[in-house]
């Protein structure tokens, strides 16, 4: 049976590193953070990493969990350099279905006054009779009942993880972001087909409507970053180019 835990995200942290992460289109398609080395977690269980600010609840992202590994057999499988990259060779929760990371998603007083525990109990608010909650409301980690999980998803967009999406944590390694700023494109510095940029306008057009060439450059790079795809430093003057070769006459 499927469990729903909730992990804090301390206020300095998120207008640090994930500000950070949000800017780079990660997913959260794995964690080794040593708060979960010690909690039961199994297989299904879906984790929120969650903050308050103000009184008001934001989700920054969740996963669903597909297994968990060893700091051997994960260096092994995905690379020592990413099995390294939070330094506590502990225990490795690789996801199913993951978010994206973001800093702005904050969840209606109304559906937090909505949400319970596990064990029934609702979250401290503060006042007792307002929306807002009380700063030590989701410190720690806590278990939610499952109806509660159904309103965070409410506010969330699961996507199926892939080895790319894992990947793509090696952007955040300063040595791979020095390499970056002194390579020129390779194939690893991907550029947007022609086939991207169509599958993409066709999701976000509607018949007869015209997308301005900013917001569709603005939808490939959401959506090829959700992919785990490293994007080249030129791709977006490159692809703006390319899009009028390919349509030279629109």
């Amino acid at each position: 049976m499927s469990r729903f835990l909730t992990l804090y995200i301390q206020n300095k942290r998120i207008k640090g590193e994930f500000s950070r992460y949000a800017s780079m289109g990660l997913i959260q398609s794995w964690t080794s953070r040593p708060e979960l080395f010690n909690i039961d977690i199994r297989k299904d269980d879906s984790i929120y990493w969650v903050t308050v600010q103000k009184g008001v609840l934001y989700i920054i992202m969740a996963m669903v969990v597909r297994e968990r590994l060893t700091y051997e057999a994960f260096a092994q499988q995905y690379g020592k350099d990413l099995a390294d990259l939070d330094q506590h060779r502990g225990l490795f929760f690789i996801a199913s279905k993951a978010t994206e990371i973001k800093i702005d998603r904050p969840v209606s007083g109304d559906d937090v006054k909505k949400i319970r525990w596990a064990s029934g109990e609702q979250p401290a608010f503060d006042p007792s009779d307002s929306p807002f909650l009380d700063k030590q409301a989701f410190r720690g980690h806590r278990w939610l009942s499952e109806e509660s999980a159904e309103i965070l998803n409410k506010y969330l967009h699961f996507i199926d993880v892939t080895p790319d999406h894992i990947a793509a944590w090696r952007n955040t390694m300063p040595n791979h972001i020095a390499a970056q700023r002194h390579t020129i494109p390779t194939e690893n510095n991907y550029i947007p087909t022609q086939r991207d940029c169509e599958n993409i306008y066709r999701k976000i057009t509607k018949i007869g409507s015209d997308i301005p060439i900013e917001e569709l450059l603005n939808q490939v790079e959401k959506e090829l970053r959700a992919q785990g795809k490293t994007l080249d430093r030129e791709w977006r003057s490159t692809t703006e180019k390319n899009l009028k070769k390919w349509y030279p006459e629109e």
